[in-house]
Formats: structure tokens, C-alpha cells, sequence
């Protein structure tokens, strides 16, 4: 079973977006394209969302 996992090989800052993509098995890049237009369009939420992300999303156990 899949764990959804902050990454810590594959990060810029927290490692969110690229432990998404890991998850998805999406592109880490076009989950970051898509955090950015959504953090352009409502900034707000996407802040919060991340910032909460950080704190209930574990690190990876590597």
C-alpha cells in the first residue's frame, strides 16, 4: 500500500508537491506548474493548504 510521504530526494522546499507527484505517479513539474496556478489564482488557499500539508504529511523514511 502507498503511503503519501513528504520527499526528501526530489525537493525545492518542503518536499509537498514532489511526495504528490511520487503518489499520483505524475510528473513532479507539472504538479509544481499546477501548485503555482493555483497559488496565482487563490493565493490564500494554497498558502494554508501547504502550510497545513507540511504538518500532517510525514517525512519519508529512506
Amino acid at each position: 500500500m502507498k503511503k503519501l510521504t513528504k520527499s526528501k530526494a526530489n525537493k525545492w522546499i518542503v518536499g509537498i508537491c514532489a511526495g504528490l507527484a511520487e503518489y499520483y505517479c505524475a510528473d513532479v513539474n507539472l504538479v509544481r506548474l499546477i501548485t503555482i496556478f493555483l497559488g496565482l489564482t487563490i493565493p490564500q488557499a494554497v498558502v494554508i493548504a501547504y502550510i497545513v500539508a507540511i504538518f500532517l504529511i510525514p517525512d519519508e523514511n529512506k
